[in-house]
């Protein structure tokens, strides 16, 4: 394949494999191309389930292997790695094919508390002869941590927190903490979806957008997410819920909707509303929000207003129930911190709700108090951490902007102890992004890896839309956010045939185009000409003329035009929640690189010999090559290419390669088409 030079892409626009040059040797290349794992999170002695692909990029087959799995403090495969308990078997894997599989391994029990990369490493035991030993092994995405029971800080574990004593709640229920972390006792539930009542909408984050969906009862739910609230264009996903089982609130469902990328991050709180035609007694109203698969049921703040407003920081599955008594509920106390303020404070936002009571009252159950314990128990510990760790910024900004929104809404703008808090967290939050944006643009230029990329930009924009000043972030930026694409395409058609009249046909084309020195800047769509590498058509058609000669009827191509190739690479920035141990992870970032074609053409000539016509001679223009691209790849434009994070070898983001094959029954069409995507960051 013939390289193609340049593609510069700036992020802020918002915006298979082919092998090289087969080795002399015939020998087998087995290449760990991807691989996952969740939970991300759990204690020595537990278990994570690990899923991978290897592939065989070699010219010769390779024999049946095992893979094996280890956590590195560097993410690269040395002698100090610790090997968890258990691999997988391999079947024999002939070239070009991939053997995926999964398997669930444990971690040791003597494993100290940290944070590691987890890695896999095919052909562990060394059985097979391979022309490249240095493409076995591949880190998953993500920091995996083994806390020790507790909650992973930079040196391995903070202690375990125990909720201490709290007043109470009607009904006895724990009430405002005076300390945080709580104790959890969580409670997963099961739901039922109206999957038929479901929309998808994409949503931007330079502006306010709105959703709906309405239920099978005729009950409307609204989603509006202001400017900013995305750091990316998203595609958001509603789902009306048509029931709640094990929901703790003992008059039913009002109603509920998941919203999803389940454990999206929000920079700014989305607003939902609920209009059902039976929304119950005032005083029995009761928001609620639970997390994929039904996880951590907790109670959740309503909006101080008369309709049923609720403003979550976060996607999950969030409603409204009825109850005539929520001590059972609230007894059952989150395990994630963020819903631990959230569950603990909706009793006090709901007598808010009512104005049902009087000022000392409301002073006893009202936030004032939660909200400093809760910075001083949680958010507090956890951006300290993230000063000198990286990998846990993004986590811990979001915690302390989540704390932040929740107590403006709490309407603590004006609270003294509140101010005074909010004042550390910028000053913190601070701290975390310059040393987080310095980690990320040396791992971006150092090892190439997408995820620094997105992590720089997406630290970048959280600094951006937060008001916080990062000073030479945006050159960064331009240096880390360069990439490169070669594309290239061959298409063919050849046929003949003979009708029963005696006339033939025959053709023998191709069509072969590539795109050079394709750029993006940071406020553009670049785009650049479809040179033509090859271009050949001959075709002849031949009709009977009685007793005289036949007449030839010839038509060959003769010139291009080159039409234009642009691109535009699109990264999913917003941050997904991190999901306790034993809970489902979040679903993979959808980045892709987007591919629209302006169509090249070709000119054709035409004429007549023999028979009685004369020399006829003619031009036409055609967009065969188009018209064939089109036909194999189902129309599908804009063309788009998915990156799988997990796939990338080096600096070699994505490869792909599109072959096909169509007998027309006299002939046939191919199609030989490749591009590879790859990170090329300045120094």
């Amino acid at each position: 394949m013939k390289r193609v030079a340049g593609l510069a892409a700036g992020l802020l626009a918002m915006v298979g494999c082919v092998d090289a040059a087969p080795a002399a040797a015939k020998r087998a290349d087995l290449a760990l191309v991807k691989v996952s794992a969740g939970p991300m999170s759990v204690t020595p002695g537990g278990s994570v389930r690990v899923a991978d692909t290897v592939r065989n990029r070699g010219a010769a087959k390779a024999r049946a292997t095992r893979l094996g799995y280890f956590l590195s403090k560097d993410a690269r495969r040395g002698g100090a790695d610790l090997r968890l308990s258990g691999q997988r078997k391999v079947k024999a894997v002939r070239v070009g094919k991939r053997a995926r599989g999964a398997r669930r391994l444990v971690v040791p029990a003597s494993t100290p508390a940290g944070a590691y990369r987890l890695i896999a490493c095919a052909d562990a035991t060394r059985k097979v002869k391979e022309r490249n030993e240095r493409n076995n092994c591949r880190a998953a995405v993500g920091v995996f941590r083994v806390t020790g029971g507790g909650f992973a800080g930079p040196e391995g574990v903070l202690p375990t927190p125990v909720a201490a004593s709290s007043p109470s709640l009607p009904g006895g229920a724990p009430g405002p903490a005076t300390s945080f972390p709580l104790t959890p006792s969580p409670l997963k539930v099961t739901q039922s979806l109206a999957a038929d009542r479901s929309a998808t909408q994409t949503m931007y984050g330079g502006f306010e957008n709105s959703m709906s969906v309405t239920a099978a009862d005729g009950t409307t739910y609204t989603l509006t997410l202001p400017q900013n609230a995305l750091l990316s264009a998203q595609d958001v996903t509603m789902t009306p819920v048509a029931a709640v089982a094990g929901n703790p609130l003992n008059q039913g469902l009002v109603g509920a909707v998941q919203l999803e990328p389940h454990g999206l991050q929000l920079q700014k709180p989305a607003v939902l509303t609920i209009e059902a035609p039976q929304e119950g007694a005032l005083e029995e109203q009761t928001g609620f929000l639970y997390h994929q698969g039904g996880h951590d049921f907790h109670l959740f703040p309503l909006a101080p207003e008369r309709r049923l407003t609720l403003r979550p920081m976060h996607f999950a599955t969030v409603g409204v129930g009825l109850a005539t008594d929520r001590a059972t509920a609230l007894a059952r106390v989150p395990a994630r911190t963020t819903a631990q303020l959230e569950h603990v404070v909706s009793e006090s936002a709901r007598e808010r709700r009512l104005q049902a009571i009087g000022p000392a009252a409301r002073a006893a159950l009202g936030p004032a108090a939660v909200f400093p314990a809760y910075f001083d128990g949680v958010v507090r510990p956890k951006l300290t951490a993230a000063e000198t760790n990286d990998a846990l910024a993004r986590e811990a900004i979001a915690e302390a902007l989540n704390w932040a929104k929740n107590a403006e809404l709490a309407g603590l703008e004006n609270d003294p102890e509140y101010d005074k808090r909010r004042t550390e967290m910028y000053d913190r939050i601070t701290k975390v992004l310059r040393n987080a944006v310095e980690h990320a643009y040396t791992g971006c230029v150092d090892q190439h890896e997408l995820e620094w990329a997105v992590r720089l930009a997406s630290l970048a924009r959280i600094a951006a839309v937060n008001g916080f000043d990062l000073g030479d972030v945006q050159d960064k930026l331009e240096r880390c956010l360069r990439f490169e694409v070669d594309f290239e395409s061959r298409m063919t058609a050849t046929d003949g045939w003979t009708a029963p009249d005696g006339r033939t046909y025959d053709l023998d084309a191709v069509w072969h185009v590539r795109s050079l020195d394709l750029i993006i800047d940071i406020t553009t769509l670049g785009a650049k000409p479809i040179s033509w590498a090859e271009f050949n058509y001959e075709g002849l058609n031949t009709y009977p003329c009685g007793d005289d000669p036949p007449l030839h009827s010839y038509s060959r191509g003769v010139a291009t035009k080159p039409g234009n190739l642009q691109a535009l690479l699109s990264l999913d920035l917003n941050p997904r929640d991190a999901p306790p141990a034993g809970e489902p992870a979040p679903p993979p970032p959808d980045d892709y690189l987007q591919l629209l074609f302006t169509q090249p053409k070709e000119t054709y000539r035409h004429w007549n010999e023999g028979c009685s016509n004369p020399y006829e001679p003619s031009d036409d223009e055609q967009s065969r090559w188009s018209d064939m691209f089109n036909h194999f790849h189902n129309g599908e434009f804009p063309f788009k290419v998915r990156i799988d994070r997990q796939a990338q070898v080096g600096d070699l983001l994505e490869s792909k390669t599109w072959t096909d094959e169509e007998d027309t029954g006299t002939g046939r069409k191919t199609e030989f088409s490749t591009l590879d995507l790859w990170h090329k960051p300045q120094p």
